[in-house]
């Protein structure tokens, strides 16, 4: 996968291709894009098809900031398709996604899970939030 981690780091991800992969379970902190530490992560025209066994698709934790814009996510499963933590932003536009099973904010519907301002879901094991567009 790709990770982003520390204040200033910034990560461009274009044309890209990130597929068959196989993540440490749903419940090990694992994906193929993570943002961390107040970096900043951006997905552009990248296809994630066939990635399996992650906790999420794309996780933004502590503070981070990831944009995915026509984007592709399809034939994967994960705990999170995308996650955003209480400190971060993760804003998205124009994505396709087809055939990709979560556990939180399941399709049909809303696929990125905002967690509560007072949770940690990945801090302290306590996951409240809410699916959002």
């Amino acid at each position: 996968g790709i990770v982003v981690s520390g204040a200033q780091s910034v990560v461009s991800v274009e044309d890209s291709f990130l597929s068959d992969n196989v993540g440490l379970g749903p419940n090990v902190t694992s994906t193929p894009l993570f943002a961390l530490f107040n970096s900043l992560l951006s997905v552009e025209r990248t296809e994630l098809s066939n990635n399996t066994e992650f906790s999420g698709q794309i996780l933004n934790l502590f503070g981070s900031t990831t944009s995915v814009s026509r984007s592709c996510f399809q034939d994967g499963s994960s705990g999170f398709l995308a996650f955003v933590d209480n400190q971060g932003t993760l804003t998205a536009s124009e994505n396709f996604v087809s055939n990709t099973q979560s556990t939180s904010c399941p399709a049909p519907g809303n696929r990125l899970f905002v967690e509560d301002e007072n949770s940690g879901c990945f801090t302290n094991g306590i996951c409240e939030g809410a699916c959002d567009v």
